[in-house]
């Protein structure tokens, strides 16, 4: 009979507690952690604030499909360096006056030089800045001057370049189906033919 009895010691009955993997407390450290990380992410400023930002600079010089800005202009952030770029826009020294020239920029920004052999600076130029040779109308010496250029058609082509024959499809030919002939379904067809009659 003693072998039968339970023991009736008083144990705690622990029933609809927080045991689940959710609820555990380095889990929910963790994870406020990680809320909080997307949170400050769409709130925090990237702006770097240094005058001429040169971290930024670097960085974008190594990479060349990093493009920056420094504020609005030429005078980056918060007009820090507004004295060089008024010194550059109104000092004559780096400006010659007699003639403009015009640096032109690449047609693919981040492409590098692709060409096989070395580069010539001087015949390059010569080709892209070349002198222009167009002469406009009122300084040239058919100013003024009209050259007809009608020339009278040849009646096979008088006859037929307005022809609706030749332009409209329906016209040219009853049969004609818009968007091009049922090759799948001739296919089909013959295959079919080919059965029955074999």
């Amino acid at each position: 009979m003693k072998n039968n009895i339970q023991n009736n010691k008083k144990i705690k009955f622990n029933i609809q507690g927080l045991t689940r993997l959710n609820e555990d407390a380095c889990y929910k450290k963790i994870n406020n952690k990680t809320i909080l990380k997307s949170g400050n992410y769409s709130v925090k400023s990237y702006k770097n604030n240094d005058c001429a930002v040169p971290n930024v600079e670097n960085i974008s010089l190594k990479h060349p499909s990093f493009f920056y800005r420094d504020g609005y202009g030429w005078v980056s952030n918060n007009g820090c360096v507004v004295d060089n770029d008024s010194k550059l826009r109104n000092s004559r020294n780096l400006t010659n006056l007699n003639s403009i020239h015009q640096l032109k920029e690449r047609l693919h920004k981040t492409t590098p030089f692709l060409i096989n052999k070395d580069k010539s600076i001087p015949k390059e130029t010569n080709l892209l800045h070349s002198e222009s040779t167009l002469l406009k109308r009122p300084c040239n010496t058919l100013s003024g001057i009209t050259i007809d250029r009608f020339i009278p058609q040849i009646p096979v082509l008088k006859e037929n370049i307005q022809n609706p024959r030749n332009l409209i499809q329906e016209i040219n030919n009853k049969n004609w189906i818009r968007g091009g002939q049922p090759s799948r379904q001739y296919i089909k067809t013959k295959e079919y033919l080919n059965k029955c009659i074999n």
